[in-house]
C-alpha cells in the first residue's frame, strides 16, 4: 500500500501542469448544449485547440503563455474561436474552407463584443495584431493562414 501511494505521489508530481478553468470566466456550450471543459496547459502547442475527450465530452485545451507577445485580446480571440468551433459543430468535421473559419472568427468577435465589451477600435487593433502573425505563430493559432477581418463581422 505504501508503495502504491508513493507511486501515485510521484506520478502527480511529474504530471504536466494542467488546470481546469475558462480563461475568460464565460460559459461555452457545444452544438449539443453540452458544457465545454477548459483545460489550461503550459505545454500545449497551440493557443487553444477544440477537441473531445475519449467519452465524447467537449474540451478546449489552451496555453495561456502562447503568443505571449500578442495582445490579451488576440489570445482571447483565438480561445473564443475554439469555443465557436464547438458551438458551430466544426469539431466534428475539421473544415479547411476559409468561409467556415470566417464564420468561427465572427462568432469569436461577436463574443468579444457582447460578452467582453470590446469596441470598434479594439477590433481594428485585433485585426492588425493577427495580420502580423508569422507562419510559426499561425501554427500555434490553428486553422489555415488567412486574413482575419473581425471588423467585417458587425453589420
Amino acid at each position: 500500500m505504501k508503495k502504491l501511494l508513493l507511486i501515485l505521489v510521484v506520478a502527480l508530481a511529474l504530471a504536466p501542469n494542467y488546470s481546469f478553468a475558462n480563461p475568460s470566466g464565460k460559459t461555452c456550450l457545444d452544438y449539443r448544449g453540452v458544457m465545454v471543459t477548459w483545460v489550461a496547459s503550459s505545454s500545449a502547442a497551440k493557443v487553444a485547440d477544440a477537441s473531445y475527450t475519449f467519452n465524447g465530452n467537449p474540451v478546449i485545451v489552451y496555453n495561456p503563455n502562447a503568443l505571449g507577445e500578442k495582445s490579451a485580446n488576440t489570445r482571447l480571440f483565438f480561445q473564443y474561436r475554439e469555443c465557436g468551433r464547438h458551438v458551430l459543430g466544426m469539431t466534428i468535421a475539421n473544415s479547411a474552407q476559409v468561409d467556415d473559419w470566417n464564420k468561427v472568427d465572427c462568432w469569436a468577435a461577436n463574443t468579444l463584443r457582447y460578452e467582453n465589451g470590446l469596441k470598434d477600435g479594439d477590433f481594428k487593433a485585433l485585426d492588425e495584431d493577427v495580420a502580423g502573425l508569422s507562419a510559426e505563430e499561425w501554427i500555434q493559432a490553428a486553422g489555415p493562414i488567412r486574413s482575419v477581418q473581425t471588423t467585417g463581422c458587425f453589420k
